[in-house]
């Protein structure tokens, strides 16, 4: 009787002590993010609320040129490429994938974008935009993605040389930039491409 005591007693303190850990784990990381949160520089949060208010103003019916159209999308991509480029350099596996993602996630959502919800206006060279809250999103993902990303840079530079770090985060922004090149182009329907140029 007195082994199988012990050994219940030997197993509940294994298990006590176990739990304890994964609570002081839990609460160490919740330590870690609210420092990094509260040391997050004040301009970033004003960038935040600025991209918030330009991805609000999409929710809205607007007329706009066609070459304020295509500025969002190609800002975007200027920054994924600027992150990927600082964080992991131009690395072939990295480039390759966000090229992948961007390629298919413009052609998802450039198939799914109806061109009702765009009307150009000879006249006036302007095209009606219909709201849409997707642009917000994707600003959202766009500034999460890079957060997080410069977050986990900071706290451990090694990720920096995982591969499954850096093809994750060059997925994401692939697919971000993608859905904002298919939106646009779908908007724009069978235009022609130079009528996106500068007279």
């Amino acid at each position: 009787m007195g082994q199988p005591s012990s050994l219940f007693i030997r197993s509940l303190s294994r298990f006590r002590h176990s739990g304890i850990t994964e609570r002081f784990a839990c609460s160490q990381r919740g330590k870690i993010m609210t420092q990094f949160l509260t040391h997050t520089p004040v301009w970033v949060w004003f960038l935040l609320a600025t991209l918030c208010f330009i991805g609000y103003q999409q929710t809205k019916t607007r007329q706009l040129s066609l070459q304020r159209l295509v500025i969002l999308p190609l800002m975007m991509l200027g920054l994924s490429l600027l992150s990927l480029n600082n964080s992991f350099g131009f690395q072939a596996a990295v480039l390759a994938l966000w090229l992948s993602s961007l390629l298919l996630s413009t052609w998802l959502f450039y198939s799914r974008q109806s061109s009702a919800d765009g009307s150009y206006d000879d006249g006036s060279g302007l095209m009606t935009v219909r709201g849409s809250w997707l642009p917000l999103m994707l600003i959202l993902g766009m500034f999460l993605t890079r957060y997080i990303l410069n977050a986990g840079l900071a706290m451990h530079a090694e990720l920096a040389q995982q591969s499954a770090f850096s093809l994750s985060i060059a997925t994401t922004f692939g697919v971000i930039n993608g859905a904002f090149l298919g939106r646009v182009l779908g908007l724009i329907g069978g235009r022609k491409v130079r009528s996106l140029l500068p007279a």
